[in-house]
């Protein structure tokens, strides 16, 4: 599973927003049915050939965009992003119907490792994008899962908020529907106060958390900005809890080829130069170089 990688024309069959983030649904059963937790595809933004696929559209994209599968069920699979450029600006105006070139699966996926009684998630704005999918496999599995999704302000978040399955932690009151019905609790943390909502970081939601779960034997996932995830990692090391953090590297090829995802990681003591392509994107969260 997660071994073998498609190159597929996939349909749009669902396309939402919440707040500028777009959540778009894909018809592709080959890389649905492969896909791992944490790993992504690659969107091309052309008619299978290289050209644009509108004539409107005066850019020739050379290389493709890439997502995190947020989310993988039956024969479809879900991406989550905001619009940064001219590409992922063109991919946000597809609609259901339109069809796009997919690659994947790529990348290694997160984990389930023995010895550990919960997991939890953490993810930091649109960096949440590969958590539910990793939800939804663990809870499938019988593993107890909880889940913290954080942003600036209530404008910025990516998720849409419910008040069911709501984690008990920080007075929260509200959490996010990715998660929810997927059957795991989670809480939503805000820097800039809004009801029902944890006022902080995520950071300081999981460290709220883990204090209070200190007899449980954790494993962390994350994904997010650099700075969230320096934060997380001070306190995992300083813990010695055990964690897996999905970068946001700059991938151009996703196939290793380009060698634009270096990061840097620490293996047997000597710093290595790993690509988050075909690499990570998922690495041992005390082994990187943040």
């Amino acid at each position: 599973m997660g071994e073998m990688c498609h190159q597929v024309m996939a349909q749009i069959v669902g396309h939402d927003t919440v707040n500028r983030f777009h959540r778009l649904r894909l018809l592709v059963p080959d890389i649905a049915r492969n896909a791992c937790p944490g790993q992504f595809v690659c969107l091309f933004p052309d008619d299978g050939d290289g050209l644009p696929l509108s004539a409107s559209l005066n850019v020739r994209f050379i290389m493709p965009r890439p997502f995190s599968i947020s989310d993988a069920e039956g024969d479809e699979i879900e991406i989550a992003f905001s619009v940064v450029g001219a590409g992922t600006g063109f991919i946000a105006r597809l609609g259901i119907g339109d069809s796009i070139r997919v690659l994947g699966p790529l990348g290694k996926p997160f984990v389930w490792r023995d010895g550990h009684d919960v997991a939890l998630l953490v993810g930091g704005g649109i960096g949440y994008a590969p958590l539910p999918f990793l939800a939804r496999t663990l809870s499938r599995m019988g593993v107890d899962v909880v889940a913290i999704v954080g942003a600036r302000s209530f404008d910025e978040l990516p998720v849409r908020v419910t008040q069911k399955r709501v984690l008990e932690i920080g007075g929260a009151q509200i959490a996010a529907d990715e998660f929810a019905r997927h059957g795991v609790p989670s809480a939503i943390a805000l820097e800039q106060p809004h009801f029902g909502s944890f006022h902080g970081t995520a950071v300081d939601l999981a460290l709220e958390w883990l204090e209070a779960n200190k007899h449980r034997r954790v494993a962390v996932y994350a994904c997010g900005p650099r700075e969230m995830l320096k934060c997380l990692q001070r306190i995992l090391i300083k813990r010695a809890i055990d964690g897996q953090f999905s970068v946001e590297e700059r991938m151009a090829c996703g196939l290793g080829l380009c060698f634009g995802c270096a990061c840097k990681v620490v293996e047997d003591g000597k710093e290595h130069y790993r690509l988050a392509c075909v690499d990570g994107p998922v690495f041992d969260a005390c082994t990187l170089i943040l």
